[in-house]
């Protein structure tokens, strides 16, 4: 079992090299020499183009994941780098914690322990001839040797199997490559242009950006009850993209695979294109981003279901930099709200998210609301006579972090660790109690460690 283990991850490593060094080659052999690039890392930092990866005359800021949009005033936490005519970014979360999800073991699914959550995201990009651009974007998360292959303690989560079954009141692990996309785009105009994104691992077009990359919850270890409603499909095997925007406009469609992720963490799922979406994305001022999705999915991710359902997701994100009218250092307040209806043929299940998160010189103050509706699989229990009864779960999240160091300061960031703390109260009805217990609480503790906020000149 370890020789097959090894050898998958050995495949994995080489595809991984193949494509960071077909790309690096490319960027010598066919960059252009602009005069931009120098001998000190000082001065190639300072050539980095805080542009969109993606999209001409938009700033990177605006960008979420996969094709998605974000507000422009979004806070933006990485390293940028000038590699000749490439730009090159670089992402990370990592948080070392110890959580208890019943800490007064009112029902019997608590669990507690030491847990990693992680990921790291790399792009490479770079302006293609005078109207296009190039984008080539990777993802990698060690979730499942940190957490392993049930994943983490997360009280009423669920979704995706492990061992032929349900992951109930636990996180799965995402894939050790998460995405492995690239995209490109044509300018039409000032304001407007097309674009493609093929991914084998990526992102369609559907939902808010993914929760792991949501300023909105970005010290918020845990993942949203609501995950399998909004944002689920953000690692997807096979995935093709196409769309226009018109600012304040954007509209994008995606075919892609509907199956979710094996339990094979280290491979790639064979591609298949058996599902669709499409989104519709607002961004009428600076501070806000809006849309509406919707998405057919051929492999429903629900127990007992027939292989196919439906979803529509809407959401509004906020981002607000309070420091444009209180003279402080730095102080933003980023805000999502975001619905998503999961559509079967005999239970249609909503899901409601509220998160905040507001920054000022290092704090963190933030919170989660959520409700969502659940059935008897997804939360363990058995009910016969009700199979598609749904139970109604609330969740209330509270949390502070502080950012306590920085060190290896470069590109106009550095490396930040972060200490945090934050509890969750849960609510359901009585028939959850005799297994829940009543009103259960969860808690954590935990270190951050990620980089810091990106100051770019002139931006």
């Amino acid at each position: 079992m370890k020789t097959k283990m090894a050898e998958k991850l050995k495949r994995t490593a080489e595809i991984i090299i193949v494509v960071i060094l077909l790309v690096f080659t490319a960027s010598i052999s066919y960059g252009e020499d602009d005069g931009t690039a120098a001998s000190s890392d000082t001065a190639q930092a300072s050539a980095f183009s805080p542009d969109a990866a993606l999209f001409q005359n938009i700033v990177m800021t605006k960008e979420g994941t996969g094709t998605g949009w974000q507000p422009e005033f979004s806070p933006m936490h990485g390293f940028g780098f000038r590699m000749n005519s490439w730009n090159m970014m670089l992402h990370y979360n990592w948080f070392i914690r110890y959580l208890d999800t019943d800490v007064k073991d009112k029902g019997v699914m608590g669990a507690r322990g030491i847990s990693s959550p992680n990921w790291l995201m790399m792009m490479l990009y770079r302006d293609f001839k005078k109207t296009g651009k190039l984008m080539f974007r990777t993802m990698v998360s060690l979730d499942i040797l940190t957490e392993g292959g049930s994943g983490y303690p997360n009280l009423f989560q669920s979704g995706e199997t492990w061992n032929g079954k349900l992951i109930t009141n636990r996180q799965h692990p995402h894939d050790l490559v998460s995405e492995l996309s690239m995209g490109y785009s044509r300018s039409i105009g000032k304001n407007a242009g097309v674009f493609a994104y093929l991914a084998y691992p990526g992102e369609p077009a559907l939902g808010p950006a993914a929760y792991l990359h949501r300023a909105s919850c970005k010290e918020n270890p845990k993942s949203p009850l609501g995950h399998h409603w909004l944002d689920s499909t953000h690692v997807t095997f096979g995935v093709m993209s196409f769309g226009f925007w018109l600012n304040p406009f954007k509209l994008d469609a995606s075919i892609f695979n509907g199956l979710e992720p094996d339990e094979n963490r280290y491979n790639f799922d064979k591609p298949e294109f058996n599902s669709y979406s499409m989104r519709l994305t607002v961004n009428p001022i600076k501070e806000t981003s809006m849309q509406i999705s919707y998405g057919y999915i051929k492999d429903g991710d629900r127990p007992g279901q027939e292989d196919k359902m439906s979803k529509v997701t809407a959401s509004i994100i906020y981002s607000i930099p309070v420091y444009d009218y209180i003279d402080w250092d730095y102080v933003n307040w980023n805000i999502t709200s975001a619905w998503g209806l999961n559509l079967h043929d005999e239970n249609p299940a909503n899901s409601f998210l509220f998160e905040s998160d507001f920054q000022i010189n290092g704090n963190s103050f933030y919170a989660r609301l959520e409700s969502v509706e659940k059935t008897p699989a997804e939360l363990d229990i058995v009910n016969n006579d009700m199979e598609h009864k749904l139970y109604p779960v609330t969740a209330v999240t509270l949390g502070y972090a502080r950012e306590v160091l920085d060190i290896l300061e470069y590109a106009y960031s550095g490396v930040a660790f972060s200490v945090g703390a934050q509890a969750t109260w849960h609510g359901f009805g009585k028939d959850l109690k005799p297994v829940y217990g009543d009103s259960p609480v969860s808690a954590e503790v935990y270190i951050k460690i990620s980089p810091k906020l990106m100051k770019m000149e002139g931006h």
